[in-house]
Protein backbone atom coordinates (compact mmCIF):
# COMPACT_ATOMS: atom_id res chain seq x y z
CA UNK A 1 0.00 0.00 0.00
CA UNK A 2 3.08 2.49 0.86
CA UNK A 3 4.55 1.63 -2.66
CA UNK A 4 0.61 2.46 -4.16
CA UNK A 5 0.71 5.95 -2.30
CA UNK A 6 4.14 6.79 -3.28
CA UNK A 7 3.34 6.21 -6.70
CA UNK A 8 0.14 8.36 -7.11
CA UNK A 9 1.91 11.36 -5.38
CA UNK A 10 5.18 10.83 -7.93
CA UNK A 11 2.24 10.66 -11.06
CA UNK A 12 0.55 13.88 -9.36
CA UNK A 13 3.82 15.55 -9.17
CA UNK A 14 4.84 14.44 -12.35
CA UNK A 15 1.71 15.68 -14.08
CA UNK A 16 1.86 19.10 -12.54
CA UNK A 17 5.40 19.62 -13.58
CA UNK A 18 4.08 18.17 -17.40
CA UNK A 19 1.16 20.35 -17.73
CA UNK A 20 2.65 23.77 -15.80
CA UNK A 21 5.63 22.78 -18.46
CA UNK A 22 3.21 22.08 -21.26
CA UNK A 23 1.73 25.72 -20.71
CA UNK A 24 5.03 27.67 -20.13
CA UNK A 25 5.99 26.59 -23.41
CA UNK A 26 3.29 27.41 -25.32
CA UNK A 27 2.66 30.86 -23.22
CA UNK A 28 6.20 31.95 -23.43
CA UNK A 29 6.02 32.30 -19.57
CA UNK A 30 9.53 31.12 -19.43
CA UNK A 31 10.40 34.48 -20.88
CA UNK A 32 7.90 36.49 -19.26
CA UNK A 33 7.64 35.39 -16.20
CA UNK A 34 10.60 35.39 -14.12
CA UNK A 35 9.61 33.16 -11.02
CA UNK A 36 8.37 30.47 -13.68
CA UNK A 37 11.62 28.67 -14.02
CA UNK A 38 11.63 28.53 -10.67
CA UNK A 39 8.39 26.77 -10.12
CA UNK A 40 9.65 24.05 -12.62
CA UNK A 41 13.01 23.54 -11.09
CA UNK A 42 10.93 23.47 -7.73
CA UNK A 43 8.90 20.42 -9.28
CA UNK A 44 11.61 18.72 -10.73
CA UNK A 45 13.40 18.53 -7.43
CA UNK A 46 10.02 17.50 -5.69
CA UNK A 47 10.01 14.64 -8.13
CA UNK A 48 13.76 13.62 -7.92
CA UNK A 49 13.39 13.69 -4.20
CA UNK A 50 9.91 11.11 -4.52
CA UNK A 51 11.08 9.11 -6.50
CA UNK A 52 14.75 8.57 -4.12
CA UNK A 53 11.91 8.28 -1.18
CA UNK A 54 10.31 5.61 -3.08
CA UNK A 55 12.88 3.49 -2.48
CA UNK A 56 13.47 3.98 1.06
CA UNK A 57 10.04 3.16 1.91
CA UNK A 58 9.88 -0.09 4.03
CA UNK A 59 13.54 -0.29 3.76
CA UNK A 60 16.37 -0.19 6.80
CA UNK A 61 17.68 3.13 5.88
CA UNK A 62 17.34 5.98 8.80
CA UNK A 63 15.41 8.94 7.69
CA UNK A 64 18.62 10.57 8.18
CA UNK A 65 20.07 8.59 5.07
CA UNK A 66 16.57 8.87 3.25
CA UNK A 67 17.12 12.86 3.60
CA UNK A 68 20.68 12.50 2.09
CA UNK A 69 20.28 10.38 -0.65
CA UNK A 70 17.27 12.59 -2.13
CA UNK A 71 19.35 15.42 -1.67
CA UNK A 72 22.28 13.96 -3.58
CA UNK A 73 19.94 13.10 -5.84
CA UNK A 74 18.69 16.02 -7.01
CA UNK A 75 21.50 17.82 -6.36
CA UNK A 76 23.26 15.25 -8.98
CA UNK A 77 20.09 15.81 -11.58
CA UNK A 78 20.32 18.82 -11.04
CA UNK A 79 23.80 19.68 -12.08
CA UNK A 80 23.04 17.70 -15.16
CA UNK A 81 19.93 19.60 -15.99
CA UNK A 82 21.89 22.81 -15.85
CA UNK A 83 24.56 21.72 -17.95
CA UNK A 84 21.82 20.15 -20.59
CA UNK A 85 20.35 23.94 -20.60
CA UNK A 86 24.03 25.29 -21.46
CA UNK A 87 24.93 22.64 -24.06
CA UNK A 88 21.85 22.94 -25.70
CA UNK A 89 21.53 27.02 -26.31
CA UNK A 90 18.69 26.74 -23.77
CA UNK A 91 20.99 29.37 -21.27
CA UNK A 92 23.70 31.55 -22.26
CA UNK A 93 26.49 33.24 -20.51
CA UNK A 94 25.74 36.76 -18.99
CA UNK A 95 26.20 38.13 -16.02
CA UNK A 96 22.49 36.94 -15.08
CA UNK A 97 23.71 33.16 -15.55
CA UNK A 98 25.56 32.17 -12.83
CA UNK A 99 22.45 33.76 -10.37
CA UNK A 100 20.17 32.27 -12.20
CA UNK A 101 22.12 28.87 -12.30
CA UNK A 102 22.54 29.02 -8.67
CA UNK A 103 18.83 29.69 -7.99
CA UNK A 104 17.92 26.83 -10.21
CA UNK A 105 20.05 24.43 -8.02
CA UNK A 106 18.52 26.13 -4.76
CA UNK A 107 15.09 25.81 -6.04
CA UNK A 108 15.79 21.86 -6.95
CA UNK A 109 17.64 21.17 -3.66
CA UNK A 110 14.58 22.75 -2.06
CA UNK A 111 12.00 20.60 -3.78
CA UNK A 112 14.04 17.52 -2.43
CA UNK A 113 14.04 18.73 0.80
CA UNK A 114 9.83 18.91 0.46
CA UNK A 115 9.69 16.15 -0.74
CA UNK A 116 11.40 14.56 2.13
CA UNK A 117 9.00 16.54 4.48
CA UNK A 118 5.98 14.85 2.40
CA UNK A 119 7.42 11.03 2.65
CA UNK A 120 7.66 11.29 6.48
CA UNK A 121 4.58 12.95 6.47
CA UNK A 122 2.46 9.90 4.49
CA UNK A 123 4.92 7.28 4.96
CA UNK A 124 5.87 8.14 9.41
CA UNK A 125 7.76 5.45 10.09
CA UNK A 126 8.27 3.22 6.77
CA UNK A 127 10.60 5.86 5.66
Amino acid sequence: MAHIKSLLLLLFFSLSLLVFHYIGIQSYFYWSIGWYDTVSHLLGGIIIGLFTMLFSVGSNFSKKVSFWRSLLMALGVVVLWEFFEFETGITYLSSKYVIDTLFDMLSGLVGAIISVGISLLFFKDRV
